[in-house]
Order: structure tokens, then sequence, then C-alpha cells
């Protein structure tokens, strides 16, 4: 399994750390012709009107809506998916429009819970 890690700013070093941990290939994106063999694309958290601007420098807007419109998985984290949302409630920005609604407000409104995680078992494994 290969899933990149958009690498323009923010977290992207601890995701891709945590994905090869994993055992999960996991390179850095930066450039379009990057994303072509990917099974998926993670969008980290950051900035997300400075990564925004850089996805727009570096040319992977288009290229990352063409393959969200085609299935690849694509999860964000944080600004990752301030970016990916078709809309934010509370504020004027351009995003990628692929999630139906995104809010974000105070890290203190923010909570914490506690939970069991499960580990899932690889399609490889199952």
């Amino acid at each position: 399994m290969k899933v990149g890690v958009l690498a323009l700013q923010g977290t992207f070093i601890e995701h891709i750390g945590i994905l090869r941990q994993l055992g999960v290939e996991a390179p850095p994106i930066r450039l379009p012709n990057e994303l072509d063999t990917l099974n998926g694309l993670i969008i980290p958290g950051g900035e997300s009107t400075t990564m925004l601007r850089l996805m727009e420098s570096f040319e992977l807007i288009q290229p990352v809506k063409e393959m969200a419109r085609d299935g690849l998985a694509i999860w964000g984290t944080c600004a990752g998916m301030v970016l990916l949302a078709k809309s934010v409630s509370n504020y004027e920005m351009e995003t990628l429009r692929q999630t139906w609604r995104y809010h974000f407000w105070a890290k203190s409104h923010s909570m914490l819970f506690s939970f069991e995680p499960r580990l899932l078992k690889m399609p490889s494994q199952v």
C-alpha cells in the first residue's frame, strides 16, 4: 500500500513517520507527478491558507480534485480537513470542495474523551 502525504507545510513529517511504522509506503508529495501511483493521500495539519497557496504554486489543486473525483481516498487532518471542505462556514476561503461541510472554532471549544482503538487489518491481511 502506498499512501502519499502532502509535504508542503505542516505536520507531514509526523504522518510519514507513523505510516512507515505501520509498514505503509509513505512518500512525501510535493509535485503533481508524485500523485500517480498512490492508493491514498493525507493532507496534514498546518496552516490552511499557506497550504492552499503552496498547492496553487506547485499546481497540485486540480490533480488532487481529479483524484478525489475518481475515488482516491483522501484524508485531511486539521488544516487538511479545512482544505477538503466544500465550504467553511465561518471563514471566507477557497477550498478543494470535497467534503459536505466543515466548521471550526477556537481550541477552547475542543473536547477530550477516552476511547479504546481497534486495530484494523490491512487489505493484504484480510
